[in-house]
């Protein structure tokens, strides 16, 4: 079995990052305002979109490969769930282009394509986070071992900066 905490964190992150999303899109709504508030939200979402690549980063290497080895038969199904990232790491790419324009020089354009890229970010995050948590840990729960469950773990704790660990728990808990 999954350990409880190992799959209440998967569980939690389909609701947790796309909320975090969108509350980063709600702050590019209307006028928009550059002051030392909304610099610590842009780095609140910089942080959101880094947990996001962490944890498809770590399903890269740690759970899509062990997934379509042990379960053949739902390989397709697999694949096209871990395909979906491509999807997910353009909007991310996309966000971290206009983030930056932002900064340099906040207009209405970049806030308006910054709204439009948050909430197409959580359209898609959404769907695929739901893809896996209706697909993917159902198969893993009854496909890996304790110890490649403890590995994605560790995988995203020792990324996570010591100083935003608490932050990142908080939002996993909100």
């Amino acid at each position: 079995d999954v350990p409880e905490a190992a799959e209440r964190l998967l569980l939690d992150l389909p609701h947790a990052l796309p909320r975090e999303v969108e509350l980063g899109a709600d702050l590019f709504q209307g006028e928009a305002v550059v002051d030392a508030d909304a610099e610590e939200q842009l780095h609140h979402i910089a942080l959101t979109l880094d947990l996001l690549h962490l944890h498809h980063h770590g399903e890269d290497l740690k759970l899509w490969p062990v997934l379509i080895e042990r379960a053949p038969a739902e390989s397709e199904m697999v694949r096209e769930v871990a395909d979906q990232h491509e999807a997910v790491d353009a909007s991310i790419g996309r966000i971290r282009e206009l983030l930056s324009a932002w900064r340099d020089k906040p207009d209405a354009t970049t806030r308006d394509a910054l709204a439009d890229s948050l909430e197409n970010l959580t359209v898609v995050l959404s769907a695929h986070l739901d893809d896996e948590e209706r697909l993917v840990v159902p198969l893993a729960a009854v496909t890996m071992t304790q110890d490649e469950w403890n590995a994605i773990g560790e995988h995203a704790r020792s990324s996570i900066p010591q100083e935003q660990i608490f932050l990142v728990f908080g939002m996993l808990l909100e």
